[in-house]
């Protein structure tokens, strides 16, 4: 096997399979594979690919390549050993030959070389993709941003709730929680979807789709162990799925609110970094209220005494029918809720709604409440819930 690619395409290749490259252990999963891709009729000229495995999470993409020789079909490359020789070479075209054993890497200033592993004991990840149904075809673009924003919300307790340390598509709806917040995102394109992501693959995913063409879709693959993401060119990134499943919850995203307040965002992130200043640095609570026209923000100091800060919205709703806010306020957790608001950079305002409930409580009426963060980008729907402190 021996083949010519300009340095830059090379890059541009390896840049969608580096996120699953193993970077410790001596196996194929610490390797680069490039082989001839099998799956062309007959008579094809061949094409060149590069493949990498790290166990959870796979990926392939094709490599711009004239072909020379096609006597041997498959070698590997030590990944750090190929990036380090690539962060000396010259911008220029690269030649690689394979003899069975030991690959040849040429440059202008001279050739490496490397020894293969065998690399007919690569595992056969993308045979699944052939049994793989594509259940959705949507912007690339679209797609990344609705997964930036679900994974902030992501479990990372794998230990005691496996089953919140994924992104799942359930009815057409991205679901994510860390018990803190829930977030759903309604996307269009993603309606007969039904996948799900851990969420230490999450970034992988989301390098993957920023390689995408602007203004190109991604299509959705999924199989009955793994899901894959394909670009146009047939390169693909995926991941063995994760057999815990994301909970069944019965959350109404179209839900009116019973009160409604507008109010400056960044108003609110300054609020809450002047009072978690002077809280204790495991004190979470932020204490909620409506005086007057005016939404008051406090939090315990480490004197014991409360600070108080005020602001004034730019709207303040209620409908006719709803329940009246409690006197005394409500709690929640700053460090929720700056996470939530941090999520959209791009807004002076923020709208949230808050709902209010009656449960039973030890034989007893309780009030409770939660707030609804909704959102709306090219089309796409965002809501965040987070519900009062008990």
């Amino acid at each position: 096997m021996k083949f010519q690619v300009a340095k830059r395409d090379l890059e541009e290749a390896l840049k969608v399979v580096l996120p699953s490259l193993s970077s410790s252990g001596s196996d194929l999963s610490t390797h680069f594979l490039f082989r001839f891709r099998p799956d062309l009729p007959a008579g094809a000229d061949p094409v060149v690919e590069v493949l990498t495995y790290s166990g959870r999470i796979f990926s392939s993409a094709p490599v711009k390549a004239k072909v020379l020789d096609q006597t041997q079909t498959a070698f590997s490359i030590e990944g750090r050993r190929l990036k380090k020789w690539l962060a000396v070479v010259p911008d220029a075209a690269l030649e690689f030959g394979f003899d069975g054993t030991v690959v040849a890497a040429k440059a202008p200033r001279g050739t490496q070389k490397f020894p293969s592993l065998d690399p007919t004991q690569f595992p056969p990840w993308d045979k699944q993709i052939a049994e793989a149904k594509v259940t959705a075809t949507l912007s690339a673009k679209r797609l990344a941003v609705a997964l930036d924003y679900a994974k902030r919300f992501v479990s990372d307790k794998e230990g005691t709730e496996p089953n919140l340390c994924v992104v799942e598509v359930k009815k057409g709806l991205l679901y994510a929680t860390d018990r803190r917040a829930i977030t759903l995102v309604r996307a269009a394109g993603l309606e007969n979807a039904g996948f799900r992501i851990h969420g230490k693959s999450l970034g992988g995913f989301q390098t993957f789709l920023g390689t995408f063409p602007s203004d190109t879709d991604v299509s959705i693959l999924e199989h009955d162990r793994s899901v894959f993401m394909r670009r146009g060119d047939g390169a693909v990134f995926g991941e063995a799925l994760f057999q815990a499943r994301f909970p069944d919850l019965n959350v109404n995203m179209d839900e009116a609110n019973h009160h409604s307040w507008a109010i400056g965002r960044e108003d609110v992130l300054e609020c809450i970094g002047f009072l978690t200043a002077g809280a204790a640095d495991e004190d979470t609570r932020l204490r909620v209220n409506q005086r007057g026209g005016q939404v008051v923000l406090a939090m315990t100091n480490q004197t014991g005494d409360d600070t108080e800060l005020l602001l004034d919205p730019k709207e303040m709703t209620s409908d006719a029918t709803a329940t009246p806010l409690p006197a005394s306020g409500f709690l929640l957790n700053s460090e929720c809720l700056t996470r939530i608001l941090s999520a959209w950079k791009t807004q002076d305002d923020v709208r949230v709604g808050i709902n209010l409930m009656q449960q039973t409580q030890n034989g007893k009426s309780v009030l409770r409440g939660y707030l609804r963060f909704a959102n709306e980008l090219d089309g796409d729907k965002f809501l965040t819930i987070h519900a009062w402190l008990r």
